[in-house]
């Protein structure tokens, strides 16, 4: 993410995998209405208590979310969002979050439709 992207800290409902699990007619919804969103999931990030962290995107990084499932479940997630604009010391990303397995797949359609990777 961008730098001087300072993030905002907020809880959900919706589980990270209501957004971007295998629901892949959900996903074909999201890329029709969002073409320019790409998502990443971050397995075991270097977080303490979170297993797993749901990134999404806009594919110029202007506007992002990090979703973090923690390890003892509940019924709410921690968000942490972004948008253009905001400057901050933590330079925009969620604490931790290293060089951890991360899979990352684009949903839209737009110029960089091909940037899906799938890797993990």
């Amino acid at each position: 993410m961008k730098d001087d992207h300072q993030p905002d800290e907020s809880r959900t409902t919706p589980s990270p995998d209501a957004v971007a699990g295998d629901d892949f007619t959900a996903q074909f919804a999201l890329a029709l209405r969002l073409p320019d969103l790409w998502y990443a999931w971050h397995e075991a990030p270097a977080v303490d208590g979170v297993v797993r962290r749901l990134w999404v995107a806009t594919i110029d990084t202007t506007s992002w979310a990090a979703i973090d499932e923690r390890e003892h479940g509940g019924d709410t997630f921690t968000v942490w969002q972004s948008s253009r604009g905001a400057v901050g010391p933590t330079g925009g990303r969620p604490r931790g979050g290293g060089g951890d397995r991360l899979s990352q797949r684009t949903v839209g359609s737009g110029p960089h439709a091909d940037y899906a990777t799938g890797a993990s």
